[in-house]
């Protein structure tokens, strides 16, 4: 019995070292591409929708459901611009305890909850779940579960109209 416990301890240990190095790896990234973006001038950083949404005009909101989104097409956040790079990669060591938490969890086979991501035309941004998708991208994962939001958008133009929109243009880089 013993025994049994001992080797579970060690599992658990070795799960949770591996989380740690994934995420010293992961926020090492996220340093070398905020140098890299203040070498370039190249912004690095999640689009920001509550700045965005100073020009835009949302028209109807319709829930989109449950579906799986491509990772790369998650490009922004509502609230979290400072915590994730573009990549979600981690920028703040106080993100460290809940990354490797959720990273820990998903090595047990725990199903975590699915993100919420609103749609702007092909692009997503994050409501709640960054850590979630931080730590799926990480781990090579291509796609996450989500709850989906669909906004209807009409663009404010230089003029002062507005015209309609399915999407937000892409940060630079993400081609």
């Amino acid at each position: 019995m013993l025994r049994n416990h001992n080797l579970a301890l060690r599992n658990e240990q070795t799960k949770l070292g591996s989380a740690q190095r994934l995420f010293a790896n992961t926020r090492s990234r996220g340093r070398r591409n905020q140098f890299w973006s203040l070498l370039t001038g190249q912004s690095a950083r999640l689009l920001d929708l509550r700045a965005i949404r100073k020009n835009l005009r949302v028209g109807n909101r319709c829930d989109g459901g449950l579906m799986m989104v491509s990772i790369d097409q998650i490009c922004g956040s509502e609230s979290r611009v400072y915590d994730f790079d573009a990549d979600f990669n981690p920028l703040q060591d106080n993100t460290m305890e809940r990354w490797l938490s959720i990273a820990t969890a998903l090595k047990r086979g725990i199903d975590l909850p699915p993100v919420i991501l609103i749609q702007v035309g092909e692009q997503y941004f994050v409501r709640d779940g960054h850590h979630r998708i931080s730590v799926a991208r990480a781990q090579g994962q291509k796609v996450i579960r989500a709850k989906v939001e669909v906004w209807q958008l009409q663009i404010h133009n230089s003029s002062g109209s507005f015209r309609s929109s399915k999407c937000v243009d892409k940060p630079k880089g993400k081609e």
